[in-house]
């Protein structure tokens, strides 16, 4: 990285990641919020979310590659 290239910071990641998240399904989004934000344990999380433990897991990594693809259309790394 060259010193004119500028650095992201924690602020920019909150904000790439918070606009992502708004950008994905909102179940999926909900379950990465608990998990993350509030550290919320997978029966806790399948428990509210009337699922398994194996499905709530399924639906996080899904919303986890959803924000993936999300943030990189936001940054202009995604043509789709």
């Amino acid at each position: 990285m060259s010193d004119l290239t500028p650095h992201q910071t924690a602020l920019d990641i909150t904000g790439r990641v918070t606009l992502g998240l708004t950008m994905i399904d909102r179940g999926k989004a909900a379950i990465i919020r608990d998990r993350f934000w509030r550290e919320r344990t997978w029966p806790a999380i399948a428990k509210d979310r009337h699922c398994s433990v194996t499905t709530a897991v399924k639906r996080f990594k899904q919303g986890m590659d959803d924000l993936r693809r999300a943030i990189m259309l936001v940054e202009g790394k995604l043509l789709e």
